[in-house]
């Protein structure tokens, strides 16, 4: 099962769940499952049970502060004055979403947690495209909404810009899983709560996870909301759901997987009457036993209309990403992970990135390792691409389009996001690349043409846009002691106005001092090009 555990949550919770109704999900859901827990934990709320920390901030939305200046190249994101000496002080897990010269970057941001709340959700505003950005702190606190992570940013074609996040109704036992639905007016530089679209009940119980949120026009030309998220229960398999509004405050929710999918890492593509929704899924055996790692990218069709899926069809086969699989918080919690060294992992995960462009070739990107997890250089992980030309009825045979893999280092690239323009389609992942005694990271980019009738993407060339690379820093036990071990960020962004491409991802340059001494920082950076 690998990846396929709640992210963010004091515990990752497993699901079953028969089909839901296309109720408001606001009230109690109509999809209780039933069945066990395990404890497993992910970005947090480890602190829960930590008791309350003097040296933790006590704010419950951070301050706004300005980014400092870069001195080694690319663009800060987030602001390195805030965090302090605080060893709380990881930002990563980047969404990103540019209209004209206002950016959003939205990214999960310890720094603001535990007490008197949790509030993990960061966002930064950039009003010069780019160039500069201001740390807005965390998203709005209330009692019963406070922000869990799994940051994603959206806009619709006025300018007006739309964030979704995971989020919990108490810090008490008892506390229902939420997801939460923020805007921020055109000409604005701040979110507001809006509503709150799924509320799946006690998060000992049940619990959302991994929202994805998209924006567009539907059939009858209004603007149209679409979060999908994972369902998990307290059986095993986590069946893909859409939650999905007109008007940002009533929603409806619809399960578009299976429901026995043992899925995770949803992401919707919104074309106007149809709402295409893709996802990685384990094959059964694979949900109980961690060590198998074959699974599926999948995709959904749905139509907007009536809530209803039309057909799931398999991308493309997925054999298993990671370096290896090890034990993260606890002997149980078996993921696969992208290792430098010992203690130093990255986990890793299958979630495919999905996209359409102007003539209705939806595109499917995602890392994978042609003979599964481990095994030599050659074997190192890389990035595949697919195109269905026929609305997902066929996919085309997966291509690597990552570069070379080499024979000295594991070249491993992992983590991929892809968009489009008018220009073409736009990648950028992750690459493992040789250091002085132990491998770094770097964020690469990639620039394909479109797809043709009778041709797939031509792929140009892989560089790199971070300008340094960068180590994985100690996460197996974590460094910040309110982050799941193994966390190094789940996924990365890029986006495009149109003209320009936008391209964020968690970075771990910087040197700080804290209170356990030197540091390398988890922070976010940004290149447009």
């Amino acid at each position: 099962m690998r990846g396929i555990l709640p992210v963010v949550g004091s515990l990752a919770l497993l699901i079953a769940a028969p089909a839901p109704t296309a109720a408001d999900t606001n009230a109690t859901p109509a999809w209780y499952g039933h069945g066990h827990r395990v404890s497993s934990g992910d970005l947090v709320v480890r602190a829960l049970a930590m008791g309350n920390n003097s040296t933790i901030a006590t704010s419950r939305s951070g301050t706004a502060c300005a980014a400092e200046a870069s001195t080694t190249g690319n663009v800060q994101v987030n602001c390195l004055a805030e965090d302090g000496t605080s060893r709380q002080n990881t930002q990563s897990e980047t969404t990103v979403a540019a209209f004209g010269n206002t950016v959003v970057v939205g990214y999960n941001d310890s720094v603001v947690c535990c007490f008197p709340a949790i509030n993990f959700t960061g966002y930064s505003v950039s009003t010069d495209g780019g160039k500069t950005f201001t740390d807005q702190g965390n998203l709005p606190w209330v009692n019963s909404v406070q922000p869990i992570g799994d940051p994603t940013v959206a806009h619709d074609d006025s300018g007006n810009f739309y964030f979704a996040s995971l989020a919990l109704s108490s810090t008490g036992f008892g506390s229902r899983s939420l997801i939460s639905f923020y805007k921020m007016a055109a000409g604005s530089t701040t979110f507001q709560l809006l509503s709150v679209p799924v509320n799946v009940g006690d998060e000992l119980k049940f619990f959302a996870d991994k929202e994805y949120l998209a924006v567009g026009r539907d059939q009858n030309g209004q603007t149209h909301f679409y979060i999908t998220w994972t369902f998990f229960s307290t059986v095993v398999p986590s069946p893909i759901m859409l939650t999905d509004s007109s008007d940002g405050v009533n929603w409806r929710t619809t399960m578009v997987s299976t429901a026995d999918a043992c899925a995770q890492g949803s992401n919707p593509v919104p074309a106007g009457g149809t709402v295409y929704v893709s996802w990685f899924q384990s094959v059964p055996a694979g949900c109980t036993n961690f060590s198998i790692t074959a699974a599926n990218a999948m995709m959904a069709t749905v139509d907007v209309a009536s809530g209803t899926v039309a057909n799931r069809t398999a991308i493309g086969p997925i054999n298993g990403s990671g370096d290896k699989i090890v034990a993260c918080n606890n002997a149980a919690d078996l993921r696969e992970v992208i290792e430098t060294a010992p203690g130093h992992d990255a986990r890793n995960f299958e979630m495919p990135s999905t996209t359409i462009d102007g003539n209705g070739v939806l595109y499917a990107a995602w890392n994978d390792r042609p003979a599964g997890v481990g095994g030599g250089n050659s074997n190192a992980t890389r990035i595949f691409l697919s195109v269905s030309r026929d609305g997902n009825q066929t996919w085309s045979a997966p291509q690597v389009i990552s570069g070379r893999v080499s024979r000295q280092v594991m070249g491993d690239r992992f983590q991929p996001w892809i968009t489009i323009d008018g220009s073409g389609v736009h990648a950028m992942w992750y690459q493992r690349v040789a250091g002085n005694t132990v491998d770094l990271i770097q964020a690469d980019k990639e620039d394909l043409t479109l797809a043709t009738a009778s041709a797939d993407p031509q792929p140009g060339a892989e560089t790199a846009i971070s300008s340094v690379a960068f180590p994985i820093v100690q996460t197996n036990p974590q460094q910040d002691p309110v982050i799941s071990f193994c966390y190094m960020g789940d996924y990365n962004n890029i986006g495009s106005n149109g003209t320009t491409r936008f391209v964020t991802w968690g970075d771990n340059r910087n040197v700080v001092q804290t209170s356990a001494g030197a540091e390398n920082q988890p922070d976010v950076f940004l290149q447009s090009y």
